[in-house]
């Protein structure tokens, strides 16, 4: 059974039964058996408990799981008529539900590793892209056809074709992005770097945040194309990307993955600038912004390299913070050696102490 298919059974599985609503007991009986067998590995007697609980509930979204399950615990035993006879099925059956477009993708994976029907899994791949665009499995749908492009024509002129294509089919939906984002990717790699900065900002400017999902990472991109070039732009597109930056006001985060980067290229930028105040404020930023950030430290340090000795008292201000919190990394251990003119080194706090473990 391949990867992807084994993560979306367990993420199937581990929505049934027990956080189900009301159901039939007997259905609740077929899919605890089913569920205990595919985990010891009997799938073959998985795939027939669960083809029984299949029939044996009145809630078309109950016998579409149970059919799905069976198709995966099939497809894990080596049977793929029998897994595309039920993800056929159920993607004919559902075409609103999320197991329809599950099964549509699961199904093209299956006849894309058949020799004999490869084109068919390439076709249906495509038809799950332009059909259900707002669906996660066409995300994915949408990668497997690019990277099977790319293989089949490194210069990638087709998968390049391919999505120019299919961002008109899909333009307005929540696949647009992927889309955008794949071509201006292939554009970056294949040297055509004017190009691909027109796609980033294209991606960027069509799309905002949040509905863009590509929005830190088609940003940084961006920017560091830009960075040699036209680093008064590229700074522009980075403030343009932490301007959005969100606060959590519970548990958790809606940090962007690559916003840490976009602000500590943007202190670089600044420094490469002849601005060191403003690559100052910049580093700092990252150090107050990100108080979960492994690299609150280094930029630290860079806000300190940033002011050199036009600040002293500010520096000293900088590398005593490195002292108390950060006191055993690396930047910790430079700050110390440099602080001789502050005066007495800080001892560190409770939390650099930690940090020391």
């Amino acid at each position: 059974m391949r990867p992807g298919a084994a993560l979306v059974l367990g993420a199937a599985l581990a929505q049934t039964p027990a956080c189900a609503p009301s159901r039939p007991l007997a259905w609740q009986a077929s899919m605890a058996e089913a569920s205990r067998a595919f985990t010891a590995g009997r799938n073959r007697e998985a795939a027939r408990a669960w083809d029984l609980a299949a029939t044996q509930t009145p809630r078309a979204r109950d016998r579409q799981e149970a059919l799905f399950l069976a198709a995966m615990a099939l497809a894990r035993d080596g049977d793929p008529d029998g897994a595309l006879a039920r993800l056929d099925a159920v993607a004919r059956d559902s075409p609103d539900f999320e197991h329809g477009a599950r099964a549509h993708l699961e199904a093209a994976r299956i006849r894309y590793a058949l020799p004999a029907q490869r084109q068919r899994g390439l076709d249906e791949l495509e038809a799950l892209c332009r059909t259900r665009p707002d669906t996660g499995p066409a995300r994915r749908a949408l990668s497997l056809i690019s990277i099977h492009l790319d293989e089949e024509d490194p210069t990638r002129a087709r998968s390049l074709a391919f999505l120019a294509r299919l961002r008109g089919v899909v333009q307005g939906t929540g696949l647009e992005d992927g889309v955008r984002w794949e071509e201006a990717e292939r554009l970056a790699r294949t040297g055509r770097e004017t190009e691909a900065v027109e796609a980033y900002e294209a991606l960027l400017t069509a799309i905002p945040y949040p509905r863009n999902r590509h929005w830190d990472d088609a940003s940084l991109a961006e920017a560091r194309l830009l960075r040699e070039r036209d680093p008064r732009r590229a700074l522009a597109v980075l403030n343009r990307a932490l301007a959005v930056r969100e606060v959590s006001l519970s548990n958790g985060s809606y940090e962007a993955p690559r916003f840490l980067d976009c602000a500590m290229l943007r202190g670089a930028l600044l420094v490469a600038l002849g601005e060191p105040e403003a690559a100052a404020r910049a580093y700092h930023f990252v150090y107050t912004d990100f108080p979960t950030a492994r690299q609150r430290d280094d930029a630290l340090w860079a806000e300190a390299e940033a002011l050199g000795g036009s600040a002293p008292e500010r520096v000293c201000g900088v590398l005593g913070t490195l002292l108390r919190e950060f006191p055993c990394t690396r930047f910790g251990r430079r700050a110390l050696a440099r602080y001789g003119p502050c005066g007495p080194p800080p001892e560190p706090s409770r939390e650099g102490r930690a940090r020391c473990e």
